[in-house]
């Protein structure tokens, strides 16, 4: 079987699980980023999707800036009674600096 054809197939079941067991594949996925990056390669290598948009999407993900407002309100909607002191002590720093840039 050429790599081609195995691309196509391997593409094709992540496609019919997507929509058939959508759940299953997002929690597939969540569990194992490798097979995440392994999916985007497959789709960058049979040119489905621009390598220019999914490495947008990577840095978009990880860019903690643009996410600020996200990473704050979890912050303040953790429940405290189950965290470290030490882990309390990091919040506070975090909840700070956040506090000082605005």
């Amino acid at each position: 079987m050429e790599d081609t054809q195995e691309i196509q197939d391997i593409i094709f079941y992540f496609k019919e699980m997507a929509i058939n067991q959508p759940d299953k594949l997002l929690s597939l996925l969540k569990e194992n980023s490798n097979l995440l990056c392994a999916v985007m390669y497959l789709l960058i290598k049979s040119k489905l999707v621009d390598e220019s948009v999914v490495v947008k999407i990577f840095k978009d993900s990880l860019d903690v800036e643009n996410q600020e407002n996200q990473i704050e309100e979890r912050i303040k909607s953790m429940d405290s009674k189950f965290l470290t002191d030490e882990t309390k002590t990091r919040i506070e720093k975090l909840k700070y600096l956040i506090s000082k840039k605005n």
